[in-house]
């Protein structure tokens, strides 16, 4: 379990030009509040990530990604992002740029909000998928009460 980090980019997880592979693991309360531009991925800042039977709970992002950031590829399966928030940016739960795919996995309660209040709304209140170049695909999952403004 990690919980309650802080740093300027992955609030728990900072991993440059590798893959995170995260299995029946909790992340609560990380925090990527960085004053400068690295400030995205409130638990995990990486290229790639694969998670799978785990929790990300309560994690905040001052950028996007208020639980993952990841740009090359992702996916989850059986896994839950509960109460994820990215303050000023993209992606309550996801910010992902990449290759993506989703099963059996909840959203509940994550927000993207526009906190400097540049006239950019929050996008994606549960994941904000960048890029219309990637394959995108969520199979038998449920996204409830997320939030962008």
């Amino acid at each position: 379990m990690c919980s309650s980090d802080l740093a300027f980019g992955g609030g728990a997880l900072l991993v440059w030009g590798g893959e995170v592979i995260v299995e029946r693991s909790t992340f609560t309360e990380n925090q990527a509040l960085g004053l400068l531009a690295a400030d995205d991925g409130g638990a995990i800042f990486a290229s790639e990530v694969s998670v799978t039977n785990s929790l990300f709970n309560l994690n905040e992002s001052a950028g996007s990604g208020g639980a993952i950031w990841a740009d090359i590829s992702f996916s989850s399966v059986n896994s839950r992002f509960e109460g994820n928030e990215a303050d000023d940016g993209y992606g309550g739960a996801l910010y992902l740029s990449g290759l993506t795919h989703v099963r059996g996995t909840t959203f509940t309660q994550n927000s993207a909000y526009d906190a400097d209040e540049s006239g950019d709304d929050g996008e994606g209140g549960a994941i904000n998928q960048e890029t219309d170049c990637a394959g995108f695909l969520v199979e038998r999952s449920t996204f409830t009460q997320n939030e962008a403004q």
